[in-house]
């Protein structure tokens, strides 16, 4: 019996000999098989009957059903007695359930290992379970993170479904999985992979550390990573077939993140796709003829192998040249940029058709080479592709900046139905702020007269009592229905005050059925990074308390727009429009509206983003009419009158939540000045929507505005509007 198996039967003991010992256990009739435990739950005369349906890597990939909703399996990564004890505590009262320990697994054996352990590689015995609490890499350092990433996806000997067999197996480690990882070393640095071997089940876990310190702080910050620590790469590889087994099985984690990263989850699909497709066409004898016949210069980079084409080639080497901007990372304490770097794909996907961050290198380097140069290549296009299907969005502006689903239909049904959408809960509690501005922006843009232009993207939400139709769809809109789910809201306080996302949901199906699922596309259908300011870091001469951090560039914009700045300068503008458009905007991004259906003003000075350094001249594009504040002159200062007293609980400089629904807004964006920005007096046009980046956004209540004497070319503006960046990419 395997270490996992063994593991399973203790839980599932542990488990019953608590619920035997007290007649009053509502948990009945447990039943259990080499894969699977199930019971009976009776809680006062309603019977559910659930299922836990384990794996070979137990506890991951489990699932438990309920047969009350056979189609609604939850997939569980954790161990039978903490869900058991979740469980007990919601249905029946708190209990202790003894938790086995995994180093009490008797060790079984494991082999001679001096041979692996000469090339720098940590040995496993595959019968006894990793070192616990924390797990030891072959630099000696220590993994303490809670998340058992140990446990991940290590089989038995005897599951023929998945591993290759042969008859004499050859114990020793295939020499070309030995070249592989030593190029990977010599090219991007001794840190970039580690290994770690099972002698009884003759694997490996092979882990690539791809560097992210590329990306900007900002950047990072909107993905919910860590530019500091690489992402992480884990390979699940036979130790002596190699390229000749079957497909390695992957997990993309970074070690200090124990929740759920998007990103890595759209990353290991990724190479799981890479790996599908390559696999057939690679196998230990091509590759090591390859690497005969190739003789690659030692000084050439690994992505200069890639099977492009001749003008492709040119292009990536104009990006070396272009992004000087970017940061080396750290080796052994020493500063170094490893090779390769200056080539990532970082030119913006419309220049160069979109397709290059999806080419594959060549082999001359090896496999894993390969595999890790292409998966540091798409890291920073992430954005510019589906979550699901990884085919490029098409948008009127290029890509934006946080990853999403993209509107074909069967993308949203596995989007929404296999239970990967954000939730809304969690996004309530961490930025309610942002949760109810983008609802306000919904209900604005689904009333306004020019809703059939405006309202765009529009809701694709899969209907919750029929999980094969579409209750939203954009083949068939209809505004009034998506009203009527929008008017059976619960207030943001509200849903707070509810807590867990199973209360919140229960209070709005309560309202209405749609009503949930539209909220959690509101907030999941998001692309720009939006973050509400704290009082001590809101700029002062706008006067709202409303004042939101507004990323909406993905890396590779951002990166011409560094070097356009480098070479031109920048400076600061504000965009008007008003409240109803930026549902889309958020997630277009600014566009080119002149001579299109989108245009609301006359494009006197031709077409291109309308920007303005004056905010009177922006606040009147955003429909701002009466209660402008005005600036107080200093000799008539002591005239004015006393403003009356008012309660500091509703005073506008503590509001938390937007109090009216009669809004205007106003963004404040930085642009390059190069040739393509013409300034008309008050009114700048950019006919490039790359050299323009929005940074901050303003909500005003009630036609309130702020200071209309505000000239972003002055320097005390300006240095406030600095030192608020600063401050935001503070960590």
């Amino acid at each position: 019996m395997s270490w996992r198996r063994e593991l399973l039967a203790r839980d599932i003991e542990s488990v019953i000999d608590v619920c035997i010992r007290d007649p009053a256990c509502p948990f009945k009739n447990f039943e259990h098989s080499k894969n699977s435990f199930s019971f009976v739950l009776n809680v006062n005369g309603e019977l559910a009957a659930y299922t836990f349906n384990v794996t070979e890597d137990y506890p991951d990939n489990s699932a438990l059903t309920c047969l009350n909703f056979p189609d609604k399996p939850e997939i569980i990564r954790e161990r039978i007695p903490v869900v058991f004890t979740r469980m007990a505590s919601e249905h029946w009262k708190p209990v202790d359930v003894c938790l086995p320990d995994i180093s009490s697994i008797q060790d079984k054996g494991g082999g001679d290992a001096s041979a692996l352990k000469s090339h720098n590689l940590m040995v496993i015995d595959d019968e006894q379970p990793p070192h616990s609490p924390s797990s030891v890499y072959t630099d000696g350092t220590c993994d303490t993170d809670d998340t058992d990433y140990d446990d991940m996806y290590y089989m038995d000997l005897d599951d023929e479904a998945y591993y290759c067999e042969d008859d004499e197996p050859d114990s020793s480690t295939h020499p070309l999985l030995l070249h592989d990882m030593e190029q990977v070393r010599k090219h991007f640095g001794p840190d970039a992979i580690n290994g770690r071997v099972f002698t009884e089940l003759r694997d490996i876990d092979v882990e690539l550390n791809i560097d992210v310190s590329f990306l900007e702080e900002e950047i990072s910050k909107a993905w919910c990573i860590s530019r500091s620590e690489p992402i992480v790469v884990r390979l699940h590889c036979s130790l002596t077939k190699y390229l000749d087994a079957n497909v390695p099985k992957v997990e993309v984690f970074q070690p200090s993140k124990s929740g759920h990263s998007g990103i890595c989850s759209q990353l290991r699909k990724i190479a799981e796709t890479v790996l599908l497709q390559q696999w057939k066409n690679v196998s230990n004898e091509k590759v090591q003829s390859q690497l005969k016949t190739a003789a690659p210069s030692p000084s050439k980079s690994p992505s200069s192998g890639c099977s492009a084409s001749a003008d492709q080639s040119n292009q990536k080497k104009t990006s070396k040249r272009l992004f000087p901007w970017q940061r080396s990372s750290s080796v052994n304490g020493q500063t170094v940029t490893p090779t390769g770097t200056d080539d990532l794909h970082l030119i913006p996907a419309a220049t160069q058709n979109g397709k290059n961050a999806k080419v594959i290198p060549s082999l001359e380097h090896g496999f894993l080479v390969q595999l890790y140069t292409y998966l540091r290549n798409r890291i920073p296009t992430l954005s510019e592709f589906c979550v699901v299907c990884d085919e490029q969005h098409i948008f009127q502006n290029g890509a934006m900046l946080k990853p999403a689903v993209c509107e074909r239909e069967l993308c949203v049904f596995s989007f929404q139905t296999l239970g990967v959408m954000q939730d809304a809960a969690e996004n309530i509690a961490s930025g309610a702020e942002v949760v109810d501005l983008m609802v306000a922006m919904v209900v604005s843009s689904i009333k306004s007269s020019r809703r059939q232009l405006i309202f765009e993207p529009y809701p694709m939400v899969v209907d919750p009592r029929n999980p094969k139709e579409l209750a939203f769809t954009p083949k068939k809109k209809n505004y009034e229905r998506i009203q009527q789910a929008l008017d059976s809201f619960i207030s943001i306080r509200e849903m707070l005050a509810a807590g867990c996302s199973t209360d919140v949901k229960k209070r709005m199906d309560g309202q209405d059925m749609l009503a949930y699922p539209l909220l959690q596309w509101i907030i999941s259908s998001n692309r720009s990074h939006i973050v509400k300011l704290p009082e001590g870091r809101q700029i002062r001469f706008m006067h709202t308390p409303h004042q939101f951090l507004l990323l909406s560039s993905p890396p590779a914009k951002e990166a011409t727009f560094r070097k356009a700045k480098m070479i031109s300068g920048s400076t600061f503008a504000f965009h008007g429009s008003h409240i109803e458009n930026w549902h889309s905007i958020l997630r277009h991004g600014l566009i080119n509206a002149s001579g299109t259906k989108h245009q609301m003003h006359g494009a006197v000075y031709g077409k291109g983003i309308y920007l303005s350094p004056h905010s009177s001249v922006s606040f009147g594009y955003s429909g701002m009419g009466h209660g402008i504040h005005k600036q107080a002159k200093k000799q008539g200062a002591q005239a004015l009158p006393k403003e009356p007293p008012t309660n500091r609980q509703n005073s506008p400089s503590t509001c938390r939540f937007l109090q009216s629904r009669n809004l205007t807004c106003i963004a404040l964006c930085e642009v390059v000045n190069s040739r393509e920005l013409t300034k008309h007096g008050h009114v700048w046009v950019c006919t490039n929507p790359d050299l323009v980046c929005t940074r901050f956004f303003f909500v005003y209540e009630d036609g309130k505005v702020g200071d209309q004497a505000v000239d972003t070319t002055q320097e005390k503006y300006t240095r406030e509007i600095i030192a608020a960046m600063a401050d935001c990419s503070a960590p």
